[in-house]
């Protein structure tokens, strides 16, 4: 298990800028509440594929495994960096206006709401992916993701094969310890109004419900007893939503096991996870790529160890551009326009930063 060396941020900002210009792989992350900024480089551009839990390195997987693999990011270099947060991107930010969009994933929700009440299919999470000019720096906009989002996982990843992704995910996949894990059932979603708590209606209880009994039965088929704690409200940035924490007990092999039978959770695919996962595939009209995996450290804080993330609230930067994903799950009592302003209230998260950033450059 490699030890991380302490460097400066007024240090580690040009060595990452040196990484990112020589197209190497790096990726520097900041855990959820967390003061410090672990960063791994990679000598080389070779493609490392992660296939399990027994090689110490930073994973990121993609949204489904027919045309790509989960990479596997190697500490040749292992920094930490002590991290206070700056002020936070607190200007208001709307929506951006897309009429033909709007009427393109309100059909596609329609679309899906009638395959849903006609079919197996319980929910299916239907995403959308815009573009964004940015011609910025990368580093600088992570270092805005952190300060803007303190309690979520904020990161910036780079790998010549698979590009520079950058995302501030309020959503764990699973953390282990060698003996002890837990998950979340994160789903439902309503846009913060001020300091209000959240009014919650049948449909949002219903569908974290489904998460929640999903990860339940997960379990069960591994032989593992599911420890279920209360469920809360998590606040994301601009954005609330139900989580429910649940625990149980295993060894690395059951809880890496537990990784490939859970992703991708209803949360981001739906259910059944087959038909749903094809349903995706067949009706997006774009490929989801990395946004919806998962990413996070392996085997760094101890010998079989490891803390996964689902991919949300990422973007992608290619071109002079980055491209958004943002997505909502859909169920038979879904609203096609409801969902529309429930995606564009989630691209706030990362439209916040960007036009903070672009007006920063300009």
């Amino acid at each position: 298990m490699p030890s991380p060396k302490k460097i400066k941020l007024s240090r580690l900002q040009p060595l990452l800028e040196e990484q990112l210009q020589a197209s190497l792989p790096l990726v520097v992350y900041r855990e959820p509440g967390g003061r410090e900024l672990l960063t791994l480089l990679q000598d080389d551009s070779r493609l490392s594929i992660m296939e399990g839990m027994d090689r110490p390195g930073f994973v990121f997987a993609p949204f489904h495994f027919i045309s790509r693999q989960a990479v596997l990011l190697q500490a040749d270099t292992y920094y930490r960096t002590p991290y206070k947060p700056g002020p936070p991107c607190e200007q208001t930010v709307s929506p951006r206006p897309d009429p033909e969009g709007r009427e393109i994933h309100k059909e596609l929700v329609a679309e899906a709401i009638r395959a849903i009440r006609g079919s197996e299919l319980e929910k299916v999470v239907l995403a959308r992916r815009f573009s964004v000019p940015f011609s910025g720096s990368a580093t600088e906009l992570f270092f805005h993701l952190c300060d803007t989002y303190p309690e979520a996982l904020c990161y910036l990843w780079h790998h010549p094969e698979t590009g520079t992704w950058l995302g501030a995910s309020p959503e764990q996949l699973m953390a282990f310890d060698g003996e002890k894990g837990c998950t979340d059932a994160l789903a439902g979603t309503l846009p913060a109004k001020g300091t209000a708590a959240p009014d919650w209606t049948g449909k949002e209880y219903r569908e974290q419900q489904m998460v929640a009994q999903y990860i339940r039965e997960k379990l069960r088929e591994a032989g593992l007893e599911a420890e279920v704690g209360p469920t809360r409200n998590e606040r994301a940035g601009s954005l609330w939503h139900l989580k429910t924490r649940i625990g149980f007990r295993a060894g690395t092999a059951q809880a890496a096991k537990l990784v490939t039978s859970l992703h991708p959770t209803p949360a981001v695919c739906g259910l059944p996870a087959g038909p749903a996962r094809e349903y995706i595939l067949k009706h997006e009209n774009f490929d989801r790529e990395f946004y919806a995996g998962y990413l996070g450290e392996v085997g760094l804080q101890a010998p079989g160890s490891f803390r996964l993330y689902v991919n949300l609230r990422c973007m992608q930067l290619r071109s002079g551009n980055a491209h958004v994903y943002v997505g909502g799950g859909i169920t038979a009592e879904s609203d096609p326009g409801l969902e529309w302003e429930e995606i564009q209230h989630k691209s706030l998260t990362v439209l916040r930063v960007l036009e903070n950033s672009s007006q920063r450059l300009g």
